[in-house]
């Protein structure tokens, strides 16, 4: 199974990596939080990630994007 993860500015929202994407181990992918509405939460199997994208989703937190 592959555990996907939520990013946030380019690095998993659960911090398991402080590393990129592409340079992520075997077996990670990652989804970006606006599809999550779209794939619904269940596409989040990162048990971390879906804690706090829950907790996000329940208005408690806000996701602060940067642009560049």
């Amino acid at each position: 199974m592959i555990v996907v993860h939520v990013l946030q500015n380019g690095l998993a929202i659960c911090l398991f990596s402080d590393d990129i994407p592409v340079n992520w181990p075997a077996g990670h992918g990652w989804i970006n939080p606006h599809d999550v509405e779209k794939m619904g939460i269940e596409s989040i199997t990162c048990p971390e990630c879906r804690r706090l994208v829950e907790r996000l989703l329940e208005g408690k937190w806000k996701i602060r994007v940067e642009t560049i």
